[in-house]
């Protein structure tokens, strides 16, 4: 009875949000101010951040907490400054307003041309293909399409995209990963405790990477095939260096959020005092201090006790290290660099050490590891007995 009470509560509070971006929805097409934008969409704002108190499920508050006092926040608060994905020209319908503000929905990006040596030009479509439009899956489709992405990598690391066959043999391999990390948490007292964190880690990235994943026909299917969710990580355990890791591949939606706000004003407004690279530099620990502080509060959420600011010191720490990454490469021009399979083990290993040191003792030493595996048992076991 408690668990269906809950979950009447989160859809409460969900219609009740979807109400006040309604109220947000109006006042921007008939607004354009700053000023009055901002006066309006305030009450909402501090609304959203308020939401997941009277939530008890971990994973609940922390959906609630992702996509309304996160995601729909910051996009509102872009909105006001008549900027990010809900300031559409021409204005978004009600339906797409909606989808876009809570989740991390993006217009499909447009063709990018790259050069081939000795070859014409080659089309890289970085949005989700039209399924009409699929080629023949042969060897040497595949052949070509790797290389192309590779080409395109050395030319624009952002340009990267692993060929769609990878993507689909992929997808089924982290769904089989999943399934086998869900049902080893029954032994889990048999386990290491860093390798159950190593276990908590790749958990996280796979059910966030999936869901999203699974979620974009239905995006097409609410509000059309020019828009899809944006993956929110792009195999981050290829990165090369923190720079690649935070910026390209680790919840790059917080990284296109996030640099609006805090890293380009920062950036403009630090660079003719200190210089270019010190503005860019302190923009870069700014926005990880940001960030910390966006997790702290999260986890305030899921443990109710108060913070001990592990979290924010792990994003400090980070923020500190990408600055003088970035530091060296400009001290050296690029031309030291380690080879990708040196930096890909160190950039790996260090992003996991002080995860296990700082990102995770909040919440193993209050117990919400235990009570969101516990959830995941009650979802499986109510599944069968419907199933039987």
């Amino acid at each position: 009875m408690e668990d269906f009470k809950e979950l009447k509560t989160f859809i409460r509070l969900w219609s009740f949000s979807i109400l006040c971006l309604s109220f947000c929805f109006f006042i921007s097409n008939r607004i354009s101010g700053v000023k009055w934008r901002l006066l309006f969409f305030l009450p909402v704002i501090t609304t959203f951040f308020l939401l997941p108190v009277p939530l008890s499920s971990v994973h609940l508050t922390l959906a609630t907490f992702f996509h309304l006092g996160w995601l729909a926040n910051f996009k509102l608060l872009l909105l006001a400054f008549n900027r990010g994905p809900l300031a559409s020209t021409p204005p978004l319908d009600f339906i797409k307003f909606i989808a876009i503000a809570v989740l991390p929905i993006n217009p499909k990006q447009t063709i990018t041309k790259i050069q081939i040596p000795n070859s014409d030009k080659v089309d890289i479509d970085k949005s989700v293909p039209n399924v009409s439009s699929h080629p023949k899956v042969t060897s040497l489709n595949l052949v070509k399409e790797a290389y192309v992405n590779y080409l395109a990598y050395k030319k624009d690391p952002d340009l990267y995209v692993l060929p769609s066959f990878f993507k689909q043999i992929l997808f089924v391999g982290k769904v089989l990963l999943l399934a086998i990390i869900l049902n080893a948490y029954q032994y889990k007292d048999n386990f290491n405790q860093n390798f159950i964190l190593f276990l908590y880690f790749t958990h996280f990235y796979l059910v966030i990477e999936l869901v999203f994943a699974a979620a974009n026909p239905l995006v097409w299917l609410l509000i059309g095939y020019d828009f899809e969710i944006e993956p929110q990580f792009n195999e981050p355990y290829l990165a090369s260096s923190l720079q690649d890791f935070w910026g390209r591949r680790w919840n790059r939606m917080a990284s296109r959020i996030l640099r609006p706000f805090f890293y380009d004003p920062v950036r403009v407004y630090w660079t003719p005092i200190l210089g270019k690279l010190w503005g860019q530099m302190l923009g870069i620990v700014v926005t990880f201090v940001v960030s910390g502080l966006i997790h702290e509060l999260m986890y305030a959420y899921v443990t109710c006790v108060w913070p001990t600011w592990e979290v924010t010191w792990f994003f400090v720490l980070h923020g500190v290290c990408s600055a003088a990454e970035l530091a060296v490469k400009k001290a050296t021009k690029d031309k030291f660099q380690l080879p990708w399979v040196v930096s890909m083990p160190i950039t790996l290993s260090f992003v996991l050490v002080t995860g296990f040191w700082l990102f995770f003792p909040q919440i193993v030493r209050n117990g919400v590891d235990v009570k969101a595996i516990d959830e995941y048992s009650f979802i499986v076991n109510r599944f069968r007995s419907i199933w039987k």
